[in-house]
């Protein structure tokens, strides 16, 4: 009904609802017991001005991209050329190096301010939830693969690491790519993922987005590889 119409309309008040959600029972005790075992609890809703990206339909696609890729394609790598003339790892190193850290955080940081720069752009401009959505999802889902093939190589050439043979690499790809599509052609699939339609523009921004961070890291690559190869 039009605001105009509604102006001489006589309202009356009929009742007030109260729509309650508690706490299960067992909640307090195990805030408790993730207290005393230091864990800190962060309670994420949608009343900061953003709407929730993540759902667990959006997890649970995340871990078909990530696992396989890290069980199957990286384990299917052949060895670099020069891997028997690097120097020997010191007894005493840690696991973990100083070098390695800041190169896992560096990309991290890359390809957090890709995807929520694309996604934060997408609200500002006005696109709507779902949409906005699917292009934050999109472009992380890219965004991965650019970190596989930032991770690829160590001491080639991005375009030699395209050419070195990975078949469960390039079947994991065209698999993800697949789902990808169906999901956000199908309509069942795209509501199921709270998706609204993409457009060319905007496949192009999470495009954009994802090789801004693949040449981004490929630049600064050089800076890190004499300590990651060691």
């Amino acid at each position: 009904m039009a605001t105009s119409s509604q102006a001489d309309f006589a309202f009356r008040f009929v009742g007030l609802v109260e729509l309650a959600d508690p706490l299960r029972p067992s909640v307090p005790e195990a805030v408790h017991q993730c207290q005393t075992a230091g864990i800190w609890g962060v309670m994420i809703t949608g009343d900061y001005g953003l709407p929730i990206f993540f759902s667990p339909i959006h997890i649970a696609f995340f871990e078909m991209v990530i696992d396989p890729v890290c069980s199957l394609a990286f384990e299917a790598e052949i060895e670099e050329r020069d891997l028997m003339r690097r120097p020997l790892r010191r007894p005493d190193a840690p696991l973990f190096s100083w070098s390695l850290m800041g190169w896992s955080v560096l990309q991290g940081v890359f390809a957090f301010l890709a995807v929520a720069g694309t996604y934060v752009a997408a609200l500002y401009r006005g696109m709507p939830e779902n949409e906005a959505r699917a292009i934050g999802f999109v472009s992380l889902i890219l965004t991965i693969f650019s970190l596989v093939l930032v991770n690829h190589s160590f001491s080639t050439s991005l375009v030699s690491a395209f050419r070195r043979p990975n078949g469960a690499l390039a079947s994991i790809l065209l698999v993800i790519v697949t789902a990808l599509a169906a999901i956000l052609l199908w309509p069942a699939a795209a509501s199921l993922f709270r998706f609204g339609p993409l457009h060319a523009d905007d496949l192009l921004t999470t495009i954009a987005a994802a090789a801004a961070v693949l040449l981004g890291l490929e630049l600064v690559k050089p800076i890190w590889r004499a300590q990651l190869r060691t």
